[in-house]
């Protein structure tokens, strides 16, 4: 009986999972930290940007440059909701 239950839910491989234990309602923050030239660092945060302006014009926007070897910022982008936060995953190609 359990076998046809999980069949029933993925024919590939018999696989569950209840979306809760996958995407949290209070994962709202997105956290990165960008290295290497300058201008490629730079080119990758505004696109990045402009990806989460679009999935939450209200994003709050937080980031700090650090300038050693190589440059890095590090930010994070913090969204109204859970759903924004994977929309702009997906559009941007954000890990």
């Amino acid at each position: 009986m359990a076998d046809e239950i999980f069949k029933e839910c993925c024919t590939d491989c018999g696989c569950t999972a209840e979306i809760g234990t996958v995407i949290h309602e209070d994962d709202t923050v997105y956290e990165f930290e960008l290295k290497g030239n300058k201008e490629d660092v730079l080119a990758t945060f505004e696109k990045y940007q402009e990806a989460a302006k679009k999935a939450d014009s209200n994003v709050a926007i937080k980031y700090e440059d650090a300038q050693n070897d190589t440059f890095t910022r590090k930010g994070s982008f913090e969204f109204s909701c859970t759903a924004q936060k994977l929309i702009f995953q997906l559009r941007s190609g954000a890990q």
